[in-house]
């Protein structure tokens, strides 16, 4: 089967990387490698997706990606990818950044779990589905901006939000100033028999 990705070329435009549509930052602070060998790590990453409207479940995750794709910083999803699957960037202690396309619908279970210094998000008006934890451990979030209808339809799962998060609308005013995590529903008590 051809590669989806064809002959795309890897350039650096200043400070960000792009192959296709995908733009991206990395960071180097390590002696072992460099910033063009962990932009060509991440580019490989991307051309190995088996489909190119979906982020792969644990695509770019720590735990299984090759430790150069955890130097990621920024990323700038192209508006042909319409989910982000499970854990796809869980554990990216270095992710200060991710912009979602208005083409995205789907965020799966776990998708930013643990990317402890991403510090805002926008969840684009397209997304009519969000899966659980999406945001645990992510200990320097301070604000997600989304549509008050996804709010609406997600405000009873849990996020993994810490309780200092704000939720803004599309429109930078605030939903909801305190959000905690719901606990599960009580149990019923039993009825006597």
């Amino acid at each position: 089967m051809q590669n989806q990705f064809g002959n795309m070329r890897l350039i650096k435009l200043g400070d960000e990387w792009q192959l296709g549509n995908w733009r991206f930052m990395v960071s180097s602070n390590s002696i072992l490698t460099d910033e063009q060998q962990i932009a060509k790590k991440v580019a490989e990453t991307i051309k190995n997706f088996p489909d190119p409207t979906k982020i792969p479940e644990k695509a770019f995750c720590s735990n299984t990606a090759d430790m150069l794709v955890d130097k990621l910083t920024q990323i700038i999803i192209p508006s042909s990818v319409t989910s982000i699957g499970d854990s796809a960037f869980s554990g990216h202690g270095n992710l200060t950044q991710i912009i979602i396309p208005n083409s995205v619908e789907s965020i799966g279970n776990n998708a930013f779990f643990h990317c402890e210094n991403l510090g805002e998000i926008t969840i684009p008006s397209s997304v009519t589905y969000i899966g659980n934890g999406v945001f645990d451990y992510c200990h320097k979030l301070k604000e997600i901006k989304m549509s008050e209808s996804l709010l609406n339809a997600i405000i009873r799962k849990k996020l993994g939000l810490n309780s200092n998060v704000k939720i803004l609308d599309l429109d930078g005013r605030e939903l909801v100033s305190l959000v905690t995590k719901v606990p599960p529903q009580a149990s019923r008590p039993r009825e006597p028999r």
